[in-house]
């Protein structure tokens, strides 16, 4: 319960910050990857109960969505290099939060 507080605390006094650092779409990129990140590697290890299948469904995941998401923004939107780059960035701190339990 601790751990939360201080991370709850750790987030709120760096959220004005990290905002002038990335732009608001980068840090949306960040923080979706990291949950599709972490989510498939879990529900990934949870079936196989095996650490590298599991990190590379993570992987796949999030590239899959990352590549899915920069493909659509070509007709439909803005594609960002720097969009794909927040993308594995937050992906692979969600595989990572993720194998430290394992």
């Amino acid at each position: 319960m601790h751990r939360i507080l201080l991370l709850l605390l750790l987030l709120i006094s760096t959220r004005a910050e990290a905002q002038q650092i990335l732009p608001q779409d980068k840090l949306l990129h960040l923080g979706g990857s990291y949950v599709i990140g972490a989510t498939a590697t879990s529900i990934a290890y949870y079936y196989t109960k095996d650490k590298k299948t599991a990190t590379i469904i993570g992987v796949s995941a999030v590239l899959l969505a990352g590549l899915g998401k920069e493909l659509w923004d070509i007709k439909y939107g803005n594609p960002e290099i720097n969009d794909l780059a927040a993308d594995i960035t937050g992906g692979t701190l969600g595989i990572l939060t993720v194998k430290i339990n394992f």
